[in-house]
């Protein structure tokens, strides 16, 4: 690991421990027993550290999704999607734990972060449609039916990590795959008989 990326990893976990907003360059130097000015050799400010942070769980966001796009059954691309999503976003949980901030002043990351939504929105939907074709899921009865039910899954994977945090759910060993079966629940409501024996057939293996 060379000091570009020891920085990134030190900062990563303080960021997560601690919070974005509490944690200066300075107090990343002295976790890392450097002096402030090499650390601004690499990244000037904290605002560089957090972008490239950012770029860095992208990268490995994109690449378990062209990994999943492999996979034929709409089914499983959106279970184990959700799972391998949350997991990550675990290791970079600051992220989402203190988004608003982010969003609020971090343009850059607000502007592709939002991109990236509607991005997957047509994933996801795509996905829903294949399910219906298959007979798995209902066709939609009223107007932006999935649209809306999408858009409870983006904001529950948005804030499932804040909730935990918040009930200080976050220790315990299971916790990401409770909040897992919770997210992929809300489909369940959806689904046709033989939708929902493939569902519980999906989560049994799991296990």
């Amino acid at each position: 690991m060379n000091t570009r990326e020891k920085i990134l990893d030190q900062a990563r976990r303080l960021f997560n421990d601690r919070g974005l907003t509490t944690i200066s360059m300075r107090h990343i130097a002295e976790a890392l027993g450097i002096s402030l000015g090499n650390l601004t050799y690499h990244f000037q400010k904290r605002e560089d550290l957090v972008m490239a942070i950012y770029q860095e769980l992208v990268t490995k966001m994109n690449s378990v999704m062209e990994e999943l796009m492999h996979e034929k059954s709409a089914f499983v691309q959106i279970h184990r999607g959700a799972l391998r999503s949350m997991e990550m976003f675990y290791e970079y949980r600051f992220f989402l734990i203190d988004l608003v901030f982010i969003m609020r002043n971090y343009p850059e990351i607000q502007r592709h972060y939002m991109r990236l939504q509607v991005q997957r929105e047509i994933q996801f939907l795509a996905l829903f449609t294949q399910l219906q074709k298959a007979s798995w899921m209902r066709r939609a009865q009223i107007p932006m039916e999935y649209e809306h039910l999408y858009r409870r899954m983006q904001i529950l994977g948005d804030y499932w990590i804040s909730s935990a945090v918040s009930l200080e759910l976050d220790q315990t060993p299971d916790f990401i795959r409770r909040y897992h079966r919770i997210m992929m629940e809300l489909i369940y409501p959806y689904l046709t008989e033989q939708g929902r024996e493939a569902f519980e057939k999906l989560n049994t293996e799991s296990v």
